[in-house]
Protein backbone atom coordinates (compact mmCIF):
# COMPACT_ATOMS: atom_id res chain seq x y z
CA UNK A 1 0.00 0.00 0.00
CA UNK A 2 2.96 2.37 0.55
CA UNK A 3 4.41 1.75 -2.99
CA UNK A 4 0.76 2.81 -4.10
CA UNK A 5 0.77 5.77 -2.22
CA UNK A 6 4.18 6.64 -3.09
CA UNK A 7 3.59 6.46 -6.45
CA UNK A 8 0.22 9.02 -6.21
CA UNK A 9 2.29 11.49 -4.19
CA UNK A 10 4.74 11.42 -6.98
CA UNK A 11 2.14 11.73 -9.68
CA UNK A 12 0.99 14.57 -7.95
CA UNK A 13 4.17 16.40 -7.71
CA UNK A 14 4.72 15.90 -11.87
CA UNK A 15 1.69 17.20 -12.42
CA UNK A 16 1.60 20.39 -10.43
CA UNK A 17 5.51 20.64 -12.35
CA UNK A 18 4.21 20.53 -15.23
CA UNK A 19 1.16 22.17 -15.08
CA UNK A 20 2.97 25.22 -13.26
CA UNK A 21 4.65 25.57 -16.91
CA UNK A 22 1.87 25.28 -18.63
CA UNK A 23 0.42 28.26 -16.76
CA UNK A 24 3.04 30.61 -18.35
CA UNK A 25 2.69 28.75 -21.85
CA UNK A 26 -0.66 29.90 -21.76
CA UNK A 27 -0.60 33.45 -20.91
CA UNK A 28 2.24 34.12 -23.39
CA UNK A 29 -0.22 32.67 -26.27
CA UNK A 30 -2.74 34.76 -24.76
CA UNK A 31 -0.51 37.85 -25.39
CA UNK A 32 0.87 37.22 -28.43
CA UNK A 33 -2.87 36.07 -29.67
CA UNK A 34 -4.08 39.79 -28.58
CA UNK A 35 -1.21 41.34 -30.11
CA UNK A 36 -1.93 39.33 -33.55
CA UNK A 37 -6.01 40.13 -33.41
CA UNK A 38 -5.52 43.75 -33.08
CA UNK A 39 -2.89 44.16 -35.54
CA UNK A 40 -5.55 41.85 -37.67
CA UNK A 41 -8.57 44.31 -36.90
CA UNK A 42 -6.14 47.61 -37.17
CA UNK A 43 -5.72 46.44 -40.53
CA UNK A 44 -9.44 45.58 -41.50
CA UNK A 45 -10.34 48.85 -40.37
CA UNK A 46 -7.13 50.79 -42.52
CA UNK A 47 -7.92 48.82 -45.26
CA UNK A 48 -11.88 49.53 -45.31
CA UNK A 49 -11.22 53.25 -44.52
CA UNK A 50 -8.69 53.32 -47.56
CA UNK A 51 -11.61 51.79 -49.59
CA UNK A 52 -13.76 54.14 -48.45
CA UNK A 53 -12.10 57.21 -49.20
CA UNK A 54 -11.08 56.04 -52.96
CA UNK A 55 -14.93 55.66 -53.68
CA UNK A 56 -16.43 58.77 -52.04
CA UNK A 57 -18.35 61.32 -54.41
CA UNK A 58 -16.32 63.94 -53.39
CA UNK A 59 -13.04 62.36 -54.58
CA UNK A 60 -11.00 63.50 -57.80
CA UNK A 61 -11.04 59.97 -58.86
CA UNK A 62 -14.25 58.59 -59.04
CA UNK A 63 -15.53 62.56 -61.16
CA UNK A 64 -16.70 60.54 -64.49
CA UNK A 65 -17.52 63.08 -67.21
CA UNK A 66 -21.23 62.97 -67.78
CA UNK A 67 -23.05 62.13 -71.50
CA UNK A 68 -24.03 65.26 -73.24
CA UNK A 69 -27.94 65.46 -72.95
CA UNK A 70 -28.27 64.44 -76.67
CA UNK A 71 -25.84 61.65 -76.94
CA UNK A 72 -26.49 58.65 -78.14
CA UNK A 73 -25.04 55.33 -76.16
Amino acid sequence: MAIARARDERARFLVADISGDTDILTLAFAVIALFVAGIVIANTFTILVAHRTRNSPRSAASARPLPRSGARS
